[in-house]
Protein backbone atom coordinates (compact mmCIF):
# COMPACT_ATOMS: atom_id res chain seq x y z
CA UNK A 1 0.00 0.00 0.00
CA UNK A 2 3.11 2.01 -0.78
CA UNK A 3 3.94 1.82 3.38
CA UNK A 4 7.80 0.69 4.49
CA UNK A 5 8.31 -1.93 6.73
CA UNK A 6 6.29 -4.88 6.97
CA UNK A 7 3.85 -5.88 4.84
CA UNK A 8 0.08 -4.63 5.51
CA UNK A 9 -2.44 -6.08 5.61
CA UNK A 10 -3.97 -6.37 2.48
CA UNK A 11 -0.80 -7.83 0.49
CA UNK A 12 -0.08 -11.60 -0.15
CA UNK A 13 2.41 -13.75 1.09
CA UNK A 14 5.05 -16.04 -1.30
CA UNK A 15 3.71 -19.23 -1.59
CA UNK A 16 5.89 -22.17 -2.19
CA UNK A 17 4.99 -24.43 -4.61
CA UNK A 18 5.70 -27.77 -4.95
CA UNK A 19 8.59 -29.26 -7.69
CA UNK A 20 6.67 -31.05 -9.78
CA UNK A 21 9.59 -31.75 -12.37
CA UNK A 22 10.62 -35.27 -10.47
CA UNK A 23 7.18 -37.34 -10.69
CA UNK A 24 7.69 -36.62 -14.80
CA UNK A 25 11.03 -37.31 -14.46
CA UNK A 26 10.50 -40.53 -12.75
CA UNK A 27 7.65 -41.39 -15.29
CA UNK A 28 9.85 -41.02 -18.00
CA UNK A 29 12.22 -42.91 -16.24
CA UNK A 30 10.14 -46.35 -15.92
CA UNK A 31 8.70 -45.93 -19.55
CA UNK A 32 12.15 -46.13 -20.85
CA UNK A 33 13.32 -49.10 -18.73
CA UNK A 34 10.10 -50.15 -19.16
CA UNK A 35 10.43 -49.96 -23.02
CA UNK A 36 14.08 -51.22 -23.01
CA UNK A 37 12.97 -54.65 -21.15
CA UNK A 38 10.06 -54.93 -23.54
CA UNK A 39 12.64 -54.72 -26.68
CA UNK A 40 14.93 -57.10 -24.91
CA UNK A 41 12.20 -59.77 -24.26
CA UNK A 42 11.07 -59.13 -27.65
CA UNK A 43 14.39 -59.93 -29.16
CA UNK A 44 14.91 -62.71 -26.78
CA UNK A 45 11.41 -64.35 -28.05
CA UNK A 46 12.79 -63.34 -31.56
CA UNK A 47 15.97 -65.44 -31.06
CA UNK A 48 14.17 -68.59 -29.84
CA UNK A 49 11.94 -68.38 -32.37
CA UNK A 50 14.75 -68.45 -35.21
CA UNK A 51 16.04 -71.40 -32.82
CA UNK A 52 13.10 -73.14 -33.19
CA UNK A 53 13.20 -72.49 -37.23
CA UNK A 54 16.45 -73.67 -37.47
CA UNK A 55 15.95 -77.07 -35.08
CA UNK A 56 12.89 -77.90 -37.40
CA UNK A 57 15.19 -77.31 -40.30
CA UNK A 58 18.13 -79.82 -39.20
CA UNK A 59 15.33 -82.32 -38.20
CA UNK A 60 14.32 -82.24 -41.40
CA UNK A 61 17.21 -83.24 -43.06
CA UNK A 62 18.28 -85.66 -39.87
CA UNK A 63 15.40 -87.80 -40.46
CA UNK A 64 16.00 -87.81 -44.52
CA UNK A 65 19.27 -89.06 -43.72
CA UNK A 66 18.23 -91.67 -41.25
CA UNK A 67 15.72 -93.06 -43.43
CA UNK A 68 18.51 -93.04 -46.34
CA UNK A 69 20.65 -94.86 -43.43
CA UNK A 70 18.05 -97.54 -42.82
CA UNK A 71 16.91 -98.14 -46.28
CA UNK A 72 21.10 -98.68 -47.22
CA UNK A 73 20.93 -100.99 -44.23
CA UNK A 74 18.44 -103.20 -45.77
CA UNK A 75 20.22 -103.94 -48.72
CA UNK A 76 22.91 -104.21 -47.07
CA UNK A 77 21.57 -106.90 -44.12
CA UNK A 78 24.82 -108.43 -43.47
CA UNK A 79 26.58 -104.93 -42.57
CA UNK A 80 24.80 -104.76 -39.21
CA UNK A 81 28.00 -103.37 -37.39
CA UNK A 82 29.05 -100.34 -39.60
CA UNK A 83 33.03 -100.96 -39.26
CA UNK A 84 35.39 -98.45 -40.86
CA UNK A 85 36.09 -99.91 -44.04
CA UNK A 86 32.10 -99.43 -44.95
CA UNK A 87 32.34 -95.20 -43.80
CA UNK A 88 33.39 -94.49 -46.67
CA UNK A 89 30.34 -95.77 -48.91
CA UNK A 90 27.55 -94.95 -46.33
CA UNK A 91 28.96 -91.18 -45.52
CA UNK A 92 29.08 -90.25 -49.15
CA UNK A 93 25.41 -91.71 -48.71
CA UNK A 94 24.66 -89.31 -45.78
CA UNK A 95 26.15 -86.05 -47.28
CA UNK A 96 24.55 -85.63 -50.53
CA UNK A 97 26.23 -82.62 -52.37
CA UNK A 98 23.69 -79.66 -51.70
CA UNK A 99 23.81 -78.11 -48.46
CA UNK A 100 22.30 -74.93 -47.32
CA UNK A 101 25.19 -74.25 -45.23
CA UNK A 102 28.80 -75.13 -45.86
CA UNK A 103 29.11 -75.92 -42.23
CA UNK A 104 26.38 -78.49 -42.33
CA UNK A 105 27.82 -81.61 -41.68
CA UNK A 106 26.42 -85.46 -40.52
CA UNK A 107 28.27 -88.22 -38.47
CA UNK A 108 27.61 -91.11 -36.73
CA UNK A 109 28.94 -91.52 -33.45
CA UNK A 110 28.96 -94.14 -30.79
CA UNK A 111 30.15 -94.96 -27.24
CA UNK A 112 33.36 -96.97 -27.15
CA UNK A 113 35.44 -97.83 -23.84
CA UNK A 114 35.38 -94.13 -22.43
CA UNK A 115 35.25 -92.23 -25.17
CA UNK A 116 33.39 -91.42 -28.20
CA UNK A 117 34.12 -92.70 -32.11
CA UNK A 118 32.80 -90.56 -34.51
CA UNK A 119 32.52 -91.88 -38.23
CA UNK A 120 32.55 -88.73 -40.90
CA UNK A 121 32.52 -88.76 -44.75
CA UNK A 122 35.08 -85.06 -44.54
CA UNK A 123 37.23 -86.38 -41.92
CA UNK A 124 38.78 -90.07 -40.95
CA UNK A 125 37.31 -92.13 -38.28
CA UNK A 126 38.37 -90.82 -34.19
CA UNK A 127 37.89 -91.56 -31.01
CA UNK A 128 37.65 -88.59 -28.77
CA UNK A 129 37.47 -88.96 -24.73
CA UNK A 130 33.66 -88.83 -23.68
CA UNK A 131 33.56 -85.35 -21.27
CA UNK A 132 30.50 -86.30 -19.59
CA UNK A 133 27.26 -84.82 -19.16
CA UNK A 134 27.76 -82.58 -16.88
CA UNK A 135 31.21 -80.83 -18.26
CA UNK A 136 31.38 -78.06 -20.40
CA UNK A 137 33.70 -78.72 -23.04
CA UNK A 138 35.01 -80.12 -25.99
CA UNK A 139 31.87 -82.54 -27.81
CA UNK A 140 29.75 -81.59 -25.21
CA UNK A 141 27.00 -81.67 -28.38
CA UNK A 142 28.29 -85.26 -29.15
CA UNK A 143 27.97 -86.30 -25.30
CA UNK A 144 24.35 -84.87 -25.04
CA UNK A 145 23.17 -86.87 -28.35
CA UNK A 146 24.10 -90.17 -26.90
CA UNK A 147 23.12 -89.51 -23.65
CA UNK A 148 19.81 -87.95 -25.12
CA UNK A 149 19.24 -88.59 -29.06
CA UNK A 150 16.55 -87.82 -30.94
CA UNK A 151 16.45 -83.90 -29.48
CA UNK A 152 18.17 -80.79 -30.56
CA UNK A 153 21.57 -79.39 -28.95
CA UNK A 154 23.55 -76.29 -28.93
CA UNK A 155 27.41 -76.25 -27.54
CA UNK A 156 30.40 -76.85 -28.61
CA UNK A 157 31.29 -79.99 -31.00
CA UNK A 158 34.53 -82.68 -30.88
CA UNK A 159 36.19 -79.56 -33.27
CA UNK A 160 35.72 -76.99 -30.78
CA UNK A 161 33.13 -74.73 -32.80
CA UNK A 162 29.60 -73.78 -31.06
CA UNK A 163 27.67 -75.82 -33.40
CA UNK A 164 23.62 -76.26 -33.11
CA UNK A 165 22.42 -80.22 -33.81
CA UNK A 166 19.89 -82.59 -33.87
CA UNK A 167 20.47 -86.43 -32.85
CA UNK A 168 18.54 -89.50 -34.33
CA UNK A 169 19.39 -92.90 -32.82
CA UNK A 170 19.58 -95.74 -35.53
CA UNK A 171 17.40 -98.46 -34.94
CA UNK A 172 19.01 -101.58 -34.15
CA UNK A 173 22.34 -100.40 -34.15
CA UNK A 174 24.31 -98.51 -31.03
CA UNK A 175 25.05 -95.75 -33.87
CA UNK A 176 23.36 -91.79 -33.44
CA UNK A 177 23.30 -89.87 -36.47
CA UNK A 178 23.98 -86.20 -35.66
CA UNK A 179 23.18 -83.55 -37.95
CA UNK A 180 24.93 -80.10 -37.10
CA UNK A 181 25.70 -76.87 -38.36
CA UNK A 182 27.81 -73.74 -37.22
CA UNK A 183 26.21 -71.41 -34.94
CA UNK A 184 27.23 -68.15 -35.84
CA UNK A 185 26.85 -68.90 -40.00
CA UNK A 186 23.37 -70.73 -39.46
CA UNK A 187 21.81 -67.62 -37.01
CA UNK A 188 23.62 -64.86 -39.30
CA UNK A 189 20.89 -63.81 -41.41
CA UNK A 190 18.78 -64.01 -37.73
CA UNK A 191 21.33 -62.48 -36.22
CA UNK A 192 21.55 -59.48 -38.40
CA UNK A 193 17.47 -59.32 -38.40
CA UNK A 194 16.87 -59.22 -35.01
CA UNK A 195 19.58 -56.60 -34.19
CA UNK A 196 18.49 -54.65 -37.18
CA UNK A 197 14.97 -55.15 -35.43
CA UNK A 198 16.06 -54.27 -32.20
CA UNK A 199 17.76 -51.48 -32.57
CA UNK A 200 14.24 -50.10 -35.03
CA UNK A 201 12.62 -50.51 -32.13
CA UNK A 202 15.02 -48.51 -29.43
CA UNK A 203 14.87 -46.04 -31.74
CA UNK A 204 11.61 -45.48 -32.18
CA UNK A 205 11.21 -46.11 -28.37
CA UNK A 206 13.97 -43.24 -28.22
CA UNK A 207 11.96 -41.19 -30.55
CA UNK A 208 8.98 -41.79 -28.71
CA UNK A 209 10.08 -40.47 -25.73
CA UNK A 210 12.22 -37.82 -26.98
CA UNK A 211 8.57 -36.68 -28.27
CA UNK A 212 7.49 -37.50 -24.82
CA UNK A 213 9.18 -35.24 -23.11
CA UNK A 214 9.15 -32.65 -26.06
CA UNK A 215 5.77 -32.65 -25.62
CA UNK A 216 5.54 -32.40 -21.96
CA UNK A 217 8.47 -29.77 -22.15
CA UNK A 218 6.38 -27.67 -24.47
CA UNK A 219 3.28 -28.63 -22.22
CA UNK A 220 4.70 -27.20 -19.50
CA UNK A 221 6.74 -24.17 -21.06
CA UNK A 222 2.73 -23.29 -21.81
CA UNK A 223 1.45 -24.22 -18.34
CA UNK A 224 4.30 -21.99 -16.92
CA UNK A 225 3.12 -19.22 -19.31
CA UNK A 226 -0.03 -19.63 -18.33
CA UNK A 227 0.50 -19.70 -14.55
CA UNK A 228 2.91 -16.61 -15.32
CA UNK A 229 -0.02 -15.33 -17.13
CA UNK A 230 -2.44 -16.03 -14.26
CA UNK A 231 0.61 -14.70 -11.67
CA UNK A 232 0.53 -11.89 -13.38
CA UNK A 233 -3.88 -11.19 -13.18
CA UNK A 234 -3.56 -11.94 -9.97
CA UNK A 235 -1.12 -9.97 -8.92
CA UNK A 236 -2.31 -7.00 -10.77
CA UNK A 237 -5.48 -7.77 -8.97
CA UNK A 238 -4.24 -7.61 -6.02
CA UNK A 239 -2.38 -3.83 -6.84
CA UNK A 240 -5.77 -2.87 -7.91
CA UNK A 241 -6.99 -3.89 -4.60
CA UNK A 242 -4.95 -2.36 -2.16
CA UNK A 243 -5.17 0.55 -4.03
CA UNK A 244 -8.77 0.65 -4.06
CA UNK A 245 -9.00 -0.21 -0.48
CA UNK A 246 -6.37 2.40 0.17
CA UNK A 247 -8.09 5.03 -1.31
CA UNK A 248 -11.25 3.58 0.38
CA UNK A 249 -9.47 3.66 4.02
CA UNK A 250 -7.68 6.90 3.52
CA UNK A 251 -11.55 8.45 2.65
CA UNK A 252 -12.87 7.28 5.72
CA UNK A 253 -12.81 9.94 7.94
CA UNK A 254 -12.66 7.54 11.10
CA UNK A 255 -8.48 6.70 11.62
CA UNK A 256 -8.02 2.66 11.30
CA UNK A 257 -5.26 1.42 12.80
CA UNK A 258 -3.83 -2.37 11.59
CA UNK A 259 -1.54 -3.89 14.23
CA UNK A 260 0.27 -7.49 14.43
CA UNK A 261 0.46 -9.96 17.07
CA UNK A 262 3.65 -8.31 18.06
CA UNK A 263 2.16 -4.93 18.62
CA UNK A 264 3.75 -3.31 15.87
CA UNK A 265 1.37 -1.19 13.97
CA UNK A 266 1.46 -2.45 9.66
CA UNK A 267 -1.33 -0.05 8.77
CA UNK A 268 -2.84 3.19 8.88
CA UNK A 269 -4.96 5.21 6.57
CA UNK A 270 -4.60 9.14 6.54
CA UNK A 271 -7.25 9.90 9.09
CA UNK A 272 -4.86 8.17 11.40
CA UNK A 273 -1.61 9.66 10.48
CA UNK A 274 -3.54 13.24 11.44
CA UNK A 275 -5.49 11.98 14.75
CA UNK A 276 -1.33 10.98 15.88
CA UNK A 277 0.23 14.29 14.21
CA UNK A 278 3.18 11.57 12.78
CA UNK A 279 3.45 10.70 8.36
CA UNK A 280 2.48 7.22 7.84
CA UNK A 281 5.76 6.44 7.38
CA UNK A 282 7.03 7.13 10.21
CA UNK A 283 4.01 4.91 12.43
CA UNK A 284 4.00 1.97 10.30
CA UNK A 285 6.53 -0.90 11.38
CA UNK A 286 6.38 0.65 14.64
CA UNK A 287 5.45 -0.63 17.93
CA UNK A 288 1.91 1.35 19.08
CA UNK A 289 3.98 2.65 22.62
CA UNK A 290 6.59 4.48 20.25
CA UNK A 291 4.05 5.32 17.34
CA UNK A 292 1.42 6.58 19.18
CA UNK A 293 3.00 7.36 22.92
CA UNK A 294 3.18 5.56 25.90
CA UNK A 295 -0.29 6.28 27.53
CA UNK A 296 -2.31 5.46 23.61
CA UNK A 297 0.52 2.89 23.24
CA UNK A 298 0.15 0.82 26.28
CA UNK A 299 -3.76 0.98 25.97
CA UNK A 300 -3.59 -0.24 22.43
CA UNK A 301 -1.19 -2.87 23.07
CA UNK A 302 -3.63 -4.13 26.39
CA UNK A 303 -6.54 -3.98 23.60
CA UNK A 304 -4.70 -6.07 20.90
CA UNK A 305 -3.34 -8.65 23.02
CA UNK A 306 -6.95 -8.94 24.93
CA UNK A 307 -8.26 -9.27 21.19
CA UNK A 308 -6.45 -11.91 20.09
CA UNK A 309 -6.93 -13.85 23.28
CA UNK A 310 -10.67 -13.82 22.97
CA UNK A 311 -11.20 -13.87 19.50
CA UNK A 312 -14.26 -11.76 20.07
CA UNK A 313 -14.40 -7.77 19.06
CA UNK A 314 -14.56 -5.51 21.87
CA UNK A 315 -15.16 -1.60 22.00
CA UNK A 316 -13.30 0.94 24.90
CA UNK A 317 -13.46 4.67 25.27
CA UNK A 318 -10.29 5.74 26.46
CA UNK A 319 -9.47 8.89 27.96
CA UNK A 320 -6.12 10.84 27.54
CA UNK A 321 -4.80 14.12 28.50
CA UNK A 322 -3.03 15.80 24.76
CA UNK A 323 -0.01 18.07 25.05
CA UNK A 324 -2.12 21.43 26.53
CA UNK A 325 -3.69 19.26 29.01
CA UNK A 326 -7.29 18.88 27.40
CA UNK A 327 -9.37 15.76 27.79
CA UNK A 328 -9.35 13.81 24.68
CA UNK A 329 -11.77 10.94 24.53
CA UNK A 330 -11.36 7.85 22.35
CA UNK A 331 -13.69 5.42 21.67
CA UNK A 332 -11.77 2.35 19.98
CA UNK A 333 -14.01 -0.75 18.11
CA UNK A 334 -10.90 -3.67 18.01
CA UNK A 335 -11.94 -6.88 15.88
CA UNK A 336 -9.46 -9.75 15.23
CA UNK A 337 -8.10 -10.68 11.57
CA UNK A 338 -7.95 -13.77 10.21
CA UNK A 339 -5.40 -14.63 7.61
CA UNK A 340 -3.73 -17.12 5.54
CA UNK A 341 -3.35 -19.42 9.32
CA UNK A 342 -6.73 -19.47 9.67
CA UNK A 343 -6.43 -17.96 13.48
CA UNK A 344 -6.34 -14.28 13.90
CA UNK A 345 -3.07 -12.36 14.25
CA UNK A 346 -3.74 -9.04 13.26
CA UNK A 347 -6.19 -6.53 15.42
CA UNK A 348 -8.17 -3.63 13.22
CA UNK A 349 -8.88 -0.89 15.34
CA UNK A 350 -11.04 2.06 14.24
CA UNK A 351 -11.17 4.90 16.45
CA UNK A 352 -13.96 7.57 17.01
CA UNK A 353 -12.36 11.39 18.66
CA UNK A 354 -15.28 12.21 20.55
CA UNK A 355 -13.23 15.12 22.33
CA UNK A 356 -15.40 17.49 20.57
CA UNK A 357 -18.35 15.21 21.06
CA UNK A 358 -17.86 15.11 24.91
CA UNK A 359 -16.88 18.89 25.39
CA UNK A 360 -20.31 19.95 23.38
CA UNK A 361 -22.10 17.52 25.25
CA UNK A 362 -21.02 18.86 28.63
CA UNK A 363 -21.26 22.40 27.33
CA UNK A 364 -25.05 21.30 26.51
CA UNK A 365 -25.49 20.05 30.32
CA UNK A 366 -24.12 22.89 31.68
CA UNK A 367 -26.56 25.11 29.34
CA UNK A 368 -29.49 23.25 30.52
CA UNK A 369 -27.88 23.32 34.20
CA UNK A 370 -27.64 26.67 34.46
CA UNK A 371 -31.12 27.03 32.70
CA UNK A 372 -32.83 24.86 35.22
CA UNK A 373 -30.74 26.58 37.99
CA UNK A 374 -32.78 30.12 36.60
CA UNK A 375 -36.19 28.26 36.14
CA UNK A 376 -35.83 26.96 39.83
CA UNK A 377 -34.87 30.04 41.20
CA UNK A 378 -37.94 32.00 39.75
CA UNK A 379 -40.12 29.30 41.48
CA UNK A 380 -38.45 29.85 44.47
CA UNK A 381 -38.62 33.62 44.64
CA UNK A 382 -42.77 32.79 43.84
CA UNK A 383 -42.96 30.57 46.47
CA UNK A 384 -40.49 31.03 49.67
CA UNK A 385 -42.24 28.81 51.75
CA UNK A 386 -40.99 25.63 48.58
CA UNK A 387 -37.96 27.28 48.53
CA UNK A 388 -34.87 24.62 48.04
CA UNK A 389 -38.02 21.51 47.14
CA UNK A 390 -36.97 20.96 43.97
CA UNK A 391 -33.17 20.56 45.27
CA UNK A 392 -34.45 18.26 48.03
CA UNK A 393 -36.62 16.25 45.79
CA UNK A 394 -33.90 15.81 43.20
CA UNK A 395 -31.50 14.47 45.67
CA UNK A 396 -34.39 12.08 47.03
CA UNK A 397 -35.16 10.95 43.45
CA UNK A 398 -31.24 10.35 42.03
CA UNK A 399 -31.31 8.30 45.84
CA UNK A 400 -33.97 6.25 45.02
CA UNK A 401 -33.32 5.11 41.37
CA UNK A 402 -29.70 4.34 42.80
CA UNK A 403 -31.33 2.20 45.55
CA UNK A 404 -34.02 0.31 42.48
CA UNK A 405 -30.82 -0.49 40.73
CA UNK A 406 -31.37 2.14 37.77
CA UNK A 407 -28.47 2.74 35.88
CA UNK A 408 -26.72 6.50 35.31
CA UNK A 409 -28.64 7.55 32.85
CA UNK A 410 -31.68 7.33 34.52
CA UNK A 411 -30.63 8.31 37.75
CA UNK A 412 -29.44 11.62 35.58
CA UNK A 413 -32.85 11.65 34.21
CA UNK A 414 -34.71 11.27 37.52
CA UNK A 415 -32.60 14.07 39.10
CA UNK A 416 -33.27 16.62 36.22
CA UNK A 417 -36.92 15.77 35.94
CA UNK A 418 -37.03 16.40 39.99
CA UNK A 419 -35.78 19.63 40.09
CA UNK A 420 -38.32 20.96 37.25
CA UNK A 421 -41.18 19.11 38.74
CA UNK A 422 -42.75 22.18 40.01
CA UNK A 423 -41.85 24.51 37.27
CA UNK A 424 -45.85 24.91 36.43
CA UNK A 425 -45.92 26.95 39.78
CA UNK A 426 -44.67 30.10 37.47
CA UNK A 427 -48.49 30.31 36.32
CA UNK A 428 -50.06 30.01 39.60
CA UNK A 429 -50.88 33.20 40.83
CA UNK A 430 -48.35 34.45 43.61
CA UNK A 431 -51.33 34.90 46.30
CA UNK A 432 -52.15 31.33 45.76
CA UNK A 433 -48.80 30.21 46.47
CA UNK A 434 -48.92 31.99 49.99
CA UNK A 435 -52.50 31.75 50.91
CA UNK A 436 -52.60 30.41 54.75
CA UNK A 437 -56.15 28.99 54.60
CA UNK A 438 -56.68 25.58 52.12
CA UNK A 439 -57.56 26.08 48.70
CA UNK A 440 -60.82 25.74 46.90
CA UNK A 441 -62.00 23.75 44.08
CA UNK A 442 -61.87 26.41 41.94
CA UNK A 443 -57.93 27.25 43.57
CA UNK A 444 -56.57 23.76 43.25
CA UNK A 445 -57.84 23.36 40.04
CA UNK A 446 -56.26 26.47 38.74
CA UNK A 447 -53.28 24.94 40.73
CA UNK A 448 -53.41 21.67 39.12
CA UNK A 449 -53.81 23.19 35.91
CA UNK A 450 -50.96 25.14 35.83
CA UNK A 451 -48.57 22.14 37.80
CA UNK A 452 -49.46 19.71 34.75
CA UNK A 453 -48.74 22.41 32.10
CA UNK A 454 -44.72 21.89 33.20
CA UNK A 455 -43.97 19.78 30.43
CA UNK A 456 -45.52 22.02 27.80
CA UNK A 457 -43.30 25.15 29.39
CA UNK A 458 -40.15 22.97 28.63
CA UNK A 459 -40.94 21.40 24.70
CA UNK A 460 -38.33 23.19 23.05
CA UNK A 461 -35.75 22.39 25.38
CA UNK A 462 -33.66 19.60 24.50
CA UNK A 463 -32.69 17.27 27.42
CA UNK A 464 -29.97 14.20 27.06
CA UNK A 465 -32.84 11.86 28.84
CA UNK A 466 -36.52 11.27 28.92
CA UNK A 467 -37.10 14.29 31.32
CA UNK A 468 -39.94 15.71 29.51
CA UNK A 469 -41.89 12.07 29.74
CA UNK A 470 -40.83 11.49 33.51
CA UNK A 471 -42.67 15.00 33.95
CA UNK A 472 -45.83 14.07 32.13
CA UNK A 473 -46.01 10.89 34.28
CA UNK A 474 -45.75 12.03 37.59
CA UNK A 475 -49.49 11.70 38.43
CA UNK A 476 -49.98 8.78 37.13
CA UNK A 477 -50.33 5.84 39.46
CA UNK A 478 -49.78 2.36 39.95
CA UNK A 479 -53.64 0.94 40.15
CA UNK A 480 -54.43 3.08 36.88
CA UNK A 481 -56.33 5.89 38.75
CA UNK A 482 -53.88 8.37 38.09
CA UNK A 483 -53.79 11.28 35.30
CA UNK A 484 -53.35 12.14 32.22
CA UNK A 485 -53.09 8.93 30.60
CA UNK A 486 -54.43 6.14 33.21
CA UNK A 487 -50.95 4.41 32.82
CA UNK A 488 -50.93 1.27 35.30
CA UNK A 489 -48.17 -0.58 36.36
CA UNK A 490 -44.83 -1.28 34.49
CA UNK A 491 -46.23 0.85 31.98
CA UNK A 492 -45.34 3.94 34.43
CA UNK A 493 -41.38 4.78 33.85
CA UNK A 494 -39.20 4.42 36.80
CA UNK A 495 -38.07 7.70 36.67
CA UNK A 496 -41.87 9.18 36.96
CA UNK A 497 -42.09 6.70 40.22
CA UNK A 498 -39.01 7.33 41.88
CA UNK A 499 -39.64 11.74 41.24
CA UNK A 500 -43.27 11.38 41.93
CA UNK A 501 -42.65 9.71 44.87
CA UNK A 502 -39.62 12.26 46.30
CA UNK A 503 -41.74 14.62 45.31
CA UNK A 504 -44.57 13.42 47.83
CA UNK A 505 -42.23 12.75 50.34
CA UNK A 506 -40.56 16.33 50.26
CA UNK A 507 -44.13 17.94 50.39
CA UNK A 508 -45.34 15.85 53.57
CA UNK A 509 -41.93 16.68 55.57
CA UNK A 510 -41.61 19.89 55.04
CA UNK A 511 -44.01 22.78 56.30
CA UNK A 512 -46.18 25.17 54.32
CA UNK A 513 -48.43 27.61 55.52
CA UNK A 514 -51.58 26.19 56.40
CA UNK A 515 -49.49 23.32 58.07
CA UNK A 516 -46.58 21.91 59.45
CA UNK A 517 -44.22 19.19 58.34
CA UNK A 518 -45.14 15.58 59.43
CA UNK A 519 -42.66 13.79 61.26
CA UNK A 520 -40.81 10.56 59.44
CA UNK A 521 -43.18 8.13 60.71
CA UNK A 522 -46.29 9.87 59.90
CA UNK A 523 -44.50 10.14 56.17
CA UNK A 524 -43.47 6.41 56.05
CA UNK A 525 -47.23 5.80 57.39
CA UNK A 526 -48.63 7.80 54.92
CA UNK A 527 -46.42 6.41 51.67
CA UNK A 528 -46.74 3.13 53.36
CA UNK A 529 -50.57 3.19 52.72
CA UNK A 530 -50.17 4.35 49.11
CA UNK A 531 -48.18 1.32 48.39
CA UNK A 532 -49.48 -0.29 45.42
CA UNK A 533 -52.26 2.48 44.76
CA UNK A 534 -50.36 5.34 43.62
CA UNK A 535 -46.60 4.33 44.35
CA UNK A 536 -44.90 1.57 43.32
CA UNK A 537 -44.04 -0.87 46.34
CA UNK A 538 -40.57 -1.36 45.24
CA UNK A 539 -39.94 2.29 44.83
CA UNK A 540 -41.11 2.69 48.31
CA UNK A 541 -38.74 0.10 49.88
CA UNK A 542 -35.69 1.57 48.33
CA UNK A 543 -36.88 5.07 49.66
CA UNK A 544 -37.17 3.36 53.60
CA UNK A 545 -33.70 1.96 53.04
CA UNK A 546 -32.26 4.93 52.53
CA UNK A 547 -34.40 6.56 55.08
CA UNK A 548 -32.53 4.03 57.64
CA UNK A 549 -28.86 4.73 56.33
CA UNK A 550 -26.62 6.16 58.97
CA UNK A 551 -25.70 9.09 56.73
CA UNK A 552 -29.44 9.89 56.03
CA UNK A 553 -29.28 12.74 58.09
CA UNK A 554 -25.91 14.16 57.14
CA UNK A 555 -27.17 14.15 53.31
CA UNK A 556 -30.74 15.41 54.23
CA UNK A 557 -30.43 17.78 56.80
CA UNK A 558 -34.30 18.52 56.97
CA UNK A 559 -34.78 14.62 57.29
CA UNK A 560 -33.30 15.35 60.30
CA UNK A 561 -35.05 18.27 61.58
CA UNK A 562 -38.04 16.42 61.37
CA UNK A 563 -37.16 13.61 63.02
Amino acid sequence: MGERGPRGPYTGTDRQRPDRRWPVRAGFTLLMVAGLLGVALFAQEEHRRDLRILGDRLAVVADERVAAVQAWMARNESETHLGPERAVDLMALLHPPTARWTSERTMLIRAQEGGIRFLSSTEDSRVVPDPGLDARSLAEVEAEALAAPGGMHDGLDYSGRRVIAVSRPLPATPWVLVHAVDRVEALAASAVRWRTLVGVLTMGLVGVAAALMMAWRLGSSERARQAADQHRRTADRYRALSTFMDAVLNAQPNPVFVGEADSRITFVNRSAADLVGLEREDIVGHPAAVALGQDKGTAFEAIGRAVLETGEARVDTLVFADEDGAEQVWRTHAQPMERYSGHADRVLTTVEDLSILVRERRRRERNTENLIDALVGLVDERDPDSANQSRHVALIARTITECMGLDLYLAETAHQAARLVNIGKIRVPRALLTKKGPLTKEEMALVRTAMDSGPEILKDIEFEGPVLETLRQINEWVDGSGRPLGLTGGQILPTAQATALANSFVALISPRAFRPGLTLEEVERALEADCDRRFDRRAVAALKDALREPSACAVWPFVGRSA
